[in-house]
């Protein structure tokens, strides 16, 4: 399916895709401790354990998104590699 993300929502009956597959320009990688994240109804990030960070590399510049677990904000960050 290649690198991208999808958006998923749990339900009594189990998790289903809130959105379609969200490819990732091609030749980016993305880096992070864990593939799935967890955020309770009011944003925070509820997944014990996990990292707060993703890490997405591209041609020219890199991206840090930051997830802060107490109130779910992201915060990102661009630098040029």
């Amino acid at each position: 399916a290649g690198v991208g993300y999808t958006l998923y929502r749990d339900a009594s009956g189990g998790a289903y895709a809130a959105d379609d597959f969200v490819p990732l320009p091609t030749g980016a990688t993305v880096t992070t401790a864990t593939d799935v994240w967890t955020f309770d109804f009011s944003g925070a990030l509820t997944t014990a354990g996990t990292s707060s960070t993703i890490r997405i590399d591209g041609a020219e510049f890199y991206w840090t998104v930051t997830i802060y677990h107490a109130t779910g904000y992201a915060r990102v960050t661009k630098t040029a590699l």
